[in-house]
């Protein structure tokens, strides 16, 4: 994927004032982090985030039973601004726990379309297994 973030907007349903997810592209990611700006949250099963992340995510698995309790627990802020992102196969869950999150209070949740595979696309740094790709230039 590259070029401009596809827009797509999540409603919560919250009536007056609601918030909605932003569906982001992989530069704009790369731009947040790099700005500081946000908190990075793998929501992919431990062993798969032990295998291939993005530097600096922070790993709440979606399905966990416990994932709401979790992600409370590990995202420093409700306040923070959160990218959230899973495998491409599974982008899906992504879109669906950046919702969670959204339903949870976090009022600055967006949704990295594509996730690891978007990122790859661009080149970007991975971490995971012994695994480190320097970023393209």
């Amino acid at each position: 994927m590259s070029g401009s973030a596809s827009r797509h907007f999540f409603p919560t349903g919250r009536g007056v004032g609601k918030h909605m997810v932003e569906t982001i592209d992989a530069r704009r990611a790369h731009d947040m982090l790099d700005q500081g700006e946000v908190v990075l949250l793998d929501v992919m099963p431990r062993e798969s985030y032990e295998r291939l992340h993005i530097p600096k995510a922070v790993n709440v698995p979606y399905f966990h039973d416990r994932f709401d309790e979790r992600a409370q627990h590990k995202l420093p802020e409700k306040d923070a601004k959160v990218i959230v992102y899973a495998s491409e196969a599974k982008d899906e869950e992504g879109a669906k726990a950046a919702k969670r999150l959204e339903s949870l209070g976090f009022p600055h949740v967006y949704h990295l379309s594509d996730g690891l595979q978007a990122w790859r696309e661009e080149g970007y740094t991975f971490s995971g297994g012994g695994l480190e790709r320097e970023p393209r230039m």
